[in-house]
């Protein structure tokens, strides 16, 4: 099973926990998607009105099919879609920000 599919079904006994993610990649698409990666290896579930870097966000959670170098999944990469688009200029690749689930 994957860390993935652990995580969402662990969601039930998640806690509301903020957490430290790193920019890894902005997708100019509707709705802007921004794709970071868990620097801490906590299980999160998204509350009502979850934010990223102090943005909002849907209350989705995606895993991009990024890979490792080694040319394995990389299971630490999530995607999260802004609800509004013109929050995309807060983010930098590179850049470590905070979710906060609820």
């Amino acid at each position: 099973m994957t860390r993935f599919l652990r995580l969402i079904q662990s969601c039930k006994g998640a806690l509301a926990v903020n957490q430290k993610v790193k920019v890894e990649y902005i997708l100019n698409s509707k709705p802007v998607g921004i794709f970071v990666r868990v620097l801490d290896d906590k299980k999160f579930a998204l509350g009502s009105t979850p934010t990223l870097g102090g943005c909002a966000i849907k209350k989705s959670i995606s895993q991009p099919r990024a890979l490792k170098k080694d040319g394995g999944p990389d299971l630490d990469v999530f995607c999260f879609y802004l609800k509004n688009d013109n929050d995309k200029s807060v983010f930098v690749i590179g850049s470590v920000v905070e979710l906060v689930p609820e």
